[in-house]
């Protein structure tokens, strides 16, 4: 996604995952700021819970299905302050966001 791409499609999701309560920021990110733990990532989501307030940074050339991927975070991880980052997790939130993008290019969500 273009940094454009970005800025029109958060809002949209945003609304969708009912998020409309946070403040949310997302940008592309050079491939040096791409990773976690040594592992280099598509996307990354920085939850600071008590300002309501998330940054999600997306590699270069990332996907819609990733920029919701990183919403989805905020979604299940947001009020509770808790972090989650292993394999069965992230499968699980990857599923979920394939599915809501499907969902979206089968039937727009209003």
């Amino acid at each position: 996604m273009t940094q454009r791409e970005i800025l029109r499609a958060l809002p949209f999701w945003q609304r969708a995952l009912r998020l409309e309560d946070w403040r949310i920021e997302a940008r592309t990110a050079p491939a040096r700021e791409m990773s976690h733990n040594g592992d280099e990532c598509e996307g990354l989501c920085f939850i600071h819970q008590e300002e309501m307030f998330a940054e999600i940074l997306l590699r270069r050339g990332a996907t819609e299905e990733t920029l919701v991927h990183e919403m989805l975070h905020v979604v299940f991880e947001g009020d509770s302050g808790l972090r989650a980052y292993d394999a069965l997790y992230e499968r699980g939130l990857n599923r979920v966001a394939q599915a809501l993008i499907g969902l979206r290019s089968s039937s727009p969500i209003p």
